[in-house]
């Protein structure tokens, strides 16, 4: 447990922050150049891929059809597709299936008047304010200083920007993740484990970082799973309130989840969406041996970890355990995409104390430190 400061209440250790240098500027203007070129016109045809489902979704649920039924959502996209002049064997989405609550639909349906793309735009704000506010919540819990290069660093994101190019509410989770910290950390647990709740519209993602949360998170771990028994009840209430038959059609699809990784698909769909520790081995082994082998690494790491004095009682912060468990979180689920890595924020946040060295998706990046005291970070989030 994170001990709390009684007069501030932000996390026991020392405040955070990262000091800026000419190149970490010339990285940040590199990131932000690639960024804004996924939405250049060479783009647009990619742009709203999930965004194009959750509008097609709410359109067959507003028409009173099953937006849980993917014969159903593939006719509303070829309806939307015919209605822009737009072509399937054209553009670079084909049809995805659905698999967000009842609510959340009725939520997207409100925007559907908009028409297709004022939709995908609309979205995309909202998600923006969503992940700056998350993103924001993360800092003050932290008791970060000098928040303007981490926010800079954090917008232009591989993973935030996917978020917002696709229209993914990845930051709708991480919003409601953050509010949950910083509530856990001022010992509201009850209202951390409601926000935690959030995570069940997207269940492969959203329950194993909110596990990491309620085992190495500061607060009460018995109240804040009451929290997130009434905030799942409430949730559940809300959906049954939209519709018993669509809530009970939404918890059939979470099933279909697996379908998703189907082996046979994994060339594609394992090396070009999904970005979990499993997805690498879908190709040569069953889903189960899979996420077997992947918790298998993820309990090595933690016994690396331990072994090293980061979990320990003389560990070397008080965040490093949280952090270490939800990126853990993070690499072992087997139904996890780019855009959800924004989860990621406060893994790659509190290394004031480690190396000097950010890994990312794919790709190890360095940067130069001058000397610096033990409160500086020096490398910066993906």
């Amino acid at each position: 447990m994170w001990p709390v400061t009684a007069t501030s209440g932000r996390l026991a250790g020392r405040s955070l922050s990262w000091q800026p240098r000419a190149f970490t500027a010339a990285v940040l203007l590199i990131s932000s150049l690639v960024s804004l070129w996924l939405f250049s016109p060479t783009f647009w045809d990619r742009l709203g891929g999930d965004s194009r489902a959750f509008y097609a979704a709410a359109r067959v649920d507003l028409r009173g059809g099953d937006p849980y039924s993917y014969s159903q959502l593939t006719a509303e996209e070829a309806a939307i597709d015919a209605a822009s002049g737009a072509h399937p064997t054209t553009t670079a989405y084909g049809p995805n299936p659905y698999h967000y609550p009842p609510l959340l639909t009725r939520a997207w349906a409100t925007l559907t008047p908009l028409g297709d793309r004022a939709f995908y735009w609309a979205n995309l704000g909202v998600l923006l304010l969503l992940g700056l506010a998350g993103f924001e919540l993360i800092l003050t819990a932290l008791g970060w200083s000098n928040r303007w290069l981490a926010r800079g660093f954090f917008l232009v994101s591989p993973a935030m920007t996917v978020a917002l190019t696709s229209g993914n509410p990845s930051t709708v989770l991480l919003a409601a993740w953050g509010g949950a910290l910083l509530a856990a950390n001022r010992n509201r647990a009850v209202l951390a484990g409601t926000l935690l709740a959030v995570g069940w519209i997207k269940p492969p993602v959203g329950i194993p970082v909110a596990l990491a949360l309620g085992v190495a998170g500061p607060g009460s771990k018995r109240l804040l799973a009451a929290g997130f028994g009434v905030g799942t009840a409430v949730l559940g209430l809300a959906n049954l309130l939209v519709g018993p038959a669509p809530t009970w059609r939404w918890l059939g699809s979470l099933f279909e989840f697996t379908a998703t990784l189907n082996p046979r698909q994994a060339a594609v769909i394992g090396q070009c969406c999904l970005t979990g520790l499993p997805s690498l081995f879908l190709d040569a082994v069953s889903l189960p041996l899979a996420v077997l082998t992947a918790a298998l690494v993820a309990g090595g790491a933690l016994v690396f970890a331990g072994r090293r004095g980061l979990l320990g009682r003389l560990r070397p912060d008080p965040r490093l355990p949280l952090a270490l468990l939800t990126s853990l979180a993070l690499i072992a689920t087997p139904y996890i995409h780019l855009n959800d890595l924004v989860l990621e924020a406060l893994p790659l946040l509190p290394q004031h104390r480690l190396p000097c060295l950010c890994l990312l998706r794919g790709s190890i990046s360095r940067s130069r430190c001058k000397p610096a005291s033990a409160d500086t970070v020096c490398c910066w989030p993906s």
